[in-house]
């Protein structure tokens, strides 16, 4: 596997974002893997496209799980990050194969597909036209991962030319206030070109196909981005490029001059540092029975007990909770069936030990909030809060807790005796199974 880089340098003059470099670190163990998991959230809707080649976004087809070189929906802490972002104009609509097994369908140009999950080490990746046979590949190549990095895998060039280039995203969560910045050179004919701010000077030096610039860390706000050629003309403009504290954006130009494809791709993630202690979480599609779950569609902060001094009651019940921000809306969880699965442990992602199905009456405020009954006899049980976006109205707001006491004291007081004194109820806690093919 090839990495490009490029020198960065200190950059002058106004207006411009103050930068400050940026180089991606090995990022391995339990930090690589809670930044995999925000790099996987990132991704819904996590690529734009602008210009005359511009597309909608890729619609990812399920991939296998069982094999060792297949595509997982949800990380593990031994796996590496990959998208795929389309830049080649005349190619059409292609497939990705990985290790021999479908991995991605139908990707267009230009687009970038959600991540993909795979363990480290070698894998065989085929880029083949849509629908064609995986052994007349348009280009081959070996891919070489590591565990808790992602990477960018850029189909560039003509089609006569393909290339399969590598780029490792940086996913160091950015300083306070800043978003970092990358710049990817893809489209072959339109010579040495720089990202810019318009009015102003290059945020990068000048680049060659196919290569990236640095990352650079930008104050974050919204500017008018350029791409320029060597002379100062302008190749493609961005208008209006808002760039969110906290996010990574890969910045693709794509297609070609000559033909009029020229587009702008930008890939992003948030590599917000998730608690890696504590129970995993996600919401599912499926039901809360045995085999009834199918496959991870967002990712929650793993659930963990508060570090401070305990208050109050010393007889109160401990909890675990985690509180995350998903980008989908309550609509499109209750389009479907969906759940939220609360897992073992890392060690354990194939055990649930609470789930419940969303649904329900709705609160004043459009919240659900919804059980979450035992399952698999781990004695855990809780309850999880979904309510719309208080900052971003596409996302919804997911709180839960659990707590270990709560299924062999349900309705402890439910129930009196003839005294009138409270006594304790048997558990009415059910038998249900759920095992997700994560």
């Amino acid at each position: 596997m090839r990495r490009r880089r490029h020198d960065n340098r200190a950059i002058t003059g106004r207006p411009r974002p103050r930068l400050r470099r940026s180089a991606p670190p090995r990022l391995g163990g339990a930090t690589g893997f809670a930044l995999l998991l925000a790099f996987a959230a990132a991704a819904f809707g996590g690529a734009t496209a602008a210009g005359q080649g511009a597309a909608q976004n890729l619609v990812q087809d399920e991939a296998p799980a069982d094999a060792r070189g297949a595509a997982t929906p949800e990380p593990t802490a031994t796996d590496a990050a990959v998208r795929v972002v389309h830049g080649s104009a005349d190619a059409g609509p292609i497939d990705l194969y990985l290790d021999d097994a479908l991995a991605v369908s139908g990707v267009v140009f230009p687009s970038a597909s959600d991540p993909l999950f795979l363990g480290e080490g070698d894998h065989e990746l085929r880029i083949v036209a849509a629908g064609a046979d995986p052994e007349q590949p348009i280009v081959e190549t070996t891919l070489t991962l590591e565990a808790g990095s992602a990477y960018q895998v850029a189909a560039l060039g003509p089609l006569a030319a393909l290339q399969a280039n590598v780029y490792e995203v940086d996913l160091e969560p950015p300083a306070a206030d800043r978003a970092r910045l990358r710049f990817v050179h893809g489209s072959p004919d339109a010579g040495p070109v720089a990202l810019t701010v318009a009015d102003g000077e290059a945020l990068f030096p000048p680049v060659d196909f196919p290569n990236e610039t640095e990352y650079a860390d930008v104050e974050a706000g919204t500017y008018d981005l350029e791409v320029r050629g060597e002379d100062g003309s302008v190749a493609l403009a961005l208008p209006g490029t808002e760039l969110e504290a906290g996010v990574v954006y890969d910045v693709f130009a794509v297609g070609g001059v000559a033909d009029g494809t020229l587009a702008a791709l930008t890939a992003t993630a948030t590599p917000t540092a998730l608690r890696v202690a504590g129970r995993p979480a996600a919401i599912f599609t499926g039901r809360c029975e045995v085999n009834g779950l199918d496959a991870s569609v967002a990712p929650l902060t793993n659930l963990a007990a508060p570090a401070g001094e305990s208050l109050g009651a010393e007889a109160a019940t401990a909890t675990e909770s985690s509180i995350t921000a998903i980008p989908l809306t309550l609509d499109e969880l209750l389009a479907r069936e969906h759940a939220v699965v609360v897992l073992a442990s890392e060690e354990e992602r194939q055990r649930v030990v609470a789930c419940g199905a969303i649904g329900g009456a709705p609160t004043e405020e459009g919240a659900l909030i919804v059980g979450l009954p035992e399952t698999n006899g781990s004695g855990f049980a809780g309850v999880a809060t979904l309510a719309p976006g208080a900052l971003d109205p596409t996302a919804t707001d997911v709180s839960v807790a659990i707590a270990a006491d709560l299924v062999d004291t349900a309705g402890a007081v439910a129930e009196t005796d003839d005294g009138g004194t409270p006594r304790a109820a048997p558990n009415r806690g059910g038998d249900a199974e759920a095992t997700p093919e994560a």
